[in-house]
């Protein structure tokens, strides 16, 4: 840059010593132009410097700009994760409710509100399993009673049977034993 100065400065001295000015005058306005040259020398780097922050400007917004981008795409993500969630125990409640016989479960919420008693569903599912074992029991102990009194009744069917037979062996046998004394 100082040899586009250079070469300037000696132009412009050469045309003031080409106009009849004076040594004095020529270094008066060798100093003036110097000066303009300085500003214009400031004012070119000012407007380098000028359009180079400019250029750094727009590159920390573009970075800004990027960071910001990716801040959104995250967030976007984030939501859809958070929706799929949301859907996720949305179904889950609706299962959970329709499997405790409720409609919805804002119906089951109401049920429980209303609930008179201080029972946990887990305490009242635990009591369901206990006596479920115990009807089996009960079951069980009923149809070994039922095939006792199937096998009692029989029993008593083939004794009635067999007291019919001797019933019958006995009139006839003393019927026969009738006869025969009566005859003899």
């Amino acid at each position: 840059m100082s040899h586009f100065f250079n070469s300037h400065l000696f132009s412009i001295q050469v045309v003031s010593h080409c106009h009849g000015l004076s040594t004095h005058g020529v270094l008066n306005r060798q100093n003036h132009v110097i000066i303009i040259l300085q500003n214009l020398t400031t004012s070119l780097e000012s407007t380098f410097t000028s359009s180079e922050r400019d250029k750094m400007n727009e590159e920390k917004h573009k970075a800004e700009l990027e960071v910001a981008e990716r801040k959104v795409e995250r967030l976007k993500r984030a939501i859809v994760d958070a929706d799929k969630q949301i859907f996720d125990l949305r179904h889950r409640a609706q299962r959970l409710a329709e499997f405790l016989g409720f409609s919805d479960i804002n119906e089951a919420q109401r049920a429980f509100d209303m609930a008179d008693h201080e029972v946990t569903f887990r305490h009242a599912f635990e009591q369901v399993q206990i006596l479920e074992g115990e009807i089996k029991k009960v079951r069980m102990q009923n149809e070994g009673l039922q095939d006792r009194c199937h096998e009692l009744k029989e029993l008593l069917d083939n004794e009635r049977k067999r007291r019919s037979v001797l019933f019958y062996l006995n009139s006839f046998h003393l019927s026969y034993f009738q006869c025969n004394l009566g005859e003899g």
